[in-house]
C-alpha cells in the first residue's frame, strides 16, 4: 500500500511572478489574458513539474467573476476560489462503487452552459489541460 500526501503551497503564484522569474514576458502575459477574456481555446501541456497547473490556475483568475467555471480533473489540483464553480473529479472503482472515468464528464457536462471549461487529465504517457474560455 502506498500513501501519498500532497501539500499545496499557501502562496498562490501570480502572472507577475512568472514575468519576474523569466518564465514569460509581459507581451505573452497580456496575450494570454486577452485570450481568456476573448474566450479562446488554450491548451497547456508539458512534463511533470513544469508549471501546467500553476499556469492554468493563473489563467482562471482572468475569467470574469460572474462567469460559471466547469472544472473536470482526475485529481483535484486547480485552485479556483469562485462561487460559480462546478467541479467534477474522476475516480477509480472503489469498494464496489462504479468508477467515474475522466471521459464520462467530458462530453455531457458542456450542456450546463459554463463560460469556461477547464479540464485536466493526467494519464501516462499523455497529459492535457485545456481551458475552453
Amino acid at each position: 500500500m502506498t500513501l501519498t500526501i500532497r501539500k499545496f503551497n499557501t502562496r498562490h503564484v501570480e502572472m507577475n511572478d512568472l514575468i519576474r522569474c523569466g518564465t514569460l514576458n509581459q507581451q505573452l502575459a497580456n496575450q494570454l489574458e486577452d485570450y481568456v477574456l476573448q474566450r479562446k481555446n488554450i491548451l497547456i501541456s508539458g512534463g511533470t513539474g513544469t508549471g501546467k497547473t500553476t499556469l492554468a490556475s493563473i489563467l482562471i483568475k482572468f475569467i470574469p467573476e460572474d462567469g460559471r467555471i466547469l472544472v473536470i480533473e482526475d485529481t483535484a489540483e486547480l485552485h479556483v476560489p469562485r462561487p460559480n464553480l462546478v467541479r467534477f473529479e474522476a475516480r477509480p472503482e472503489q469498494n464496489g462503487v462504479q468508477p467515474a472515468p475522466f471521459a464520462t464528464f467530458s462530453k455531457p457536462l458542456y450542456g450546463i452552459a459554463p463560460i469556461a471549461c477547464c479540464s485536466a487529465k493526467f494519464e501516462a504517457p499523455r497529459l492535457s489541460i485545456s481551458c475552453n474560455c
